[in-house]
């Protein structure tokens, strides 16, 4: 028989380990800090979004000519999320689906159809979104009004 020896205590931690120890302690609590600092800029960033879509989302629509003065200029960042109108016509010949583009986990269609304005810009208008039938086969595209008026 043997006599049960009793635990023996562990040895005291050498300088060694306890330098890396708190060199550990110090790069995650930088790590924290950079993660924080990170977490309220994007929050910032935003919330200056958010604001800009309230105050434009209810804003009185203006032409867009007002928003846009020329073909290829970029809109002001202040002016994203404004409502416009403009006055033309579809092209219903040149429509394009966009296919295999999910809504609610639904496959299917997005239909794209140019809008040209009595100014000659052209604008793509997304119509709406065509589920996919018992086959993949191409929809039946609804049909553009003639003449509209795009908000």
């Amino acid at each position: 028989m043997t006599l049960a020896t009793a635990p023996q205590a562990a040895a005291p931690r050498t300088r060694r380990q306890w330098v890396t120890l708190g060199v550990g302690a110090v790069v995650l609590a930088a790590l924290c800090v950079l993660a924080a600092v990170w977490q309220w800029h994007r929050y910032t960033a935003r919330e200056a979004q958010i604001h800009l879509v309230e105050a434009n989302y209810g804003a009185t629509p203006v032409a867009l000519r007002d928003l846009v003065p020329a073909p290829g200029a970029v809109l002001a960042p202040g002016d994203a999320y404004r409502p416009a109108t403009v006055t033309g016509r579809y092209r219903p010949q040149d429509t394009v689906l966009l296919r295999n583009r999910p809504v609610e986990s639904t496959p299917g269609f997005h239909v794209l159809v140019p809008f040209e304005s009595d100014d000659g810009i052209v604008i793509v208008v997304d119509r709406g979104f065509v589920p996919l039938g018992e086959d993949s086969s191409e929809p039946d595209a609804f049909a553009a009004p003639r003449a509209a008026t795009s908000p």
